[in-house]
């Protein structure tokens, strides 16, 4: 578990450090729920959702990991995803990268798929996986040589980064 954080640590280059001790409440949901989140709670750490399938599995670590990203390392990454956003996208070009993926804003599509990339590692497609779903597998997979490559040369996550997923999820679109 140390080297996970070590790396999360080179990748995000947070700006506070992670607390020594970090409370994780499983919250199960029922099977039909496909999906699972997280939510921070000051002070004490991370409620964890997801279907009763999901939170037996090995998966829960990939969850916690995924939401941890979210709430500790994500803040520094956060602001160059809302900068590189506002100085290089169109609201047209916006538009068209959310167009059907039922999705808040490309600034949140960036940071879900940075952080499932580097967490969850899917091996099957549901057949039931929305579009977005599937844009996270997809997305998740091409990015594996790019993150071995910051991981190896312990830089952390940078613009080109971020360009290389608008490219990505552009090309996807265009399946």
């Amino acid at each position: 578990m140390a080297k996970v954080i070590n790396n999360l640590t080179t990748l995000y280059n947070p700006i506070t450090p992670l607390p020594k001790r970090i409370y994780v409440f499983l919250i199960p949901l029922p099977k039909t729920i496909v999906g699972g989140g997280g939510k921070f709670i000051p002070l004490k750490g991370l409620s964890v959702e997801g279907s009763s399938d999901r939170m037996t599995e090995i998966r829960t670590i990939e969850i916690i990991l995924h939401e941890l990203i979210h709430f500790y390392f994500e803040k520094t990454y956060r602001e160059k995803v809302d900068q590189f956003i506002k100085e290089n996208t169109s609201k047209a070009e916006q538009y068209q990268l959310l167009k059907s993926l039922n999705i808040p804003s490309v600034a949140f599509g960036i940071k879900e798929i940075t952080a499932t990339s580097l967490t969850i590692k899917p091996v099957f497609m549901s057949e039931t996986a929305s579009l977005y779903q599937k844009l996270l597998i997809y997305t998740s997979q091409k990015l594996q040589p790019s993150i071995n490559h910051y991981l190896k040369t312990k830089k952390p996550l940078d613009e080109n980064f971020i360009k290389e997923i608008l490219k990505l999820w552009k090309l996807y679109l265009k399946k």
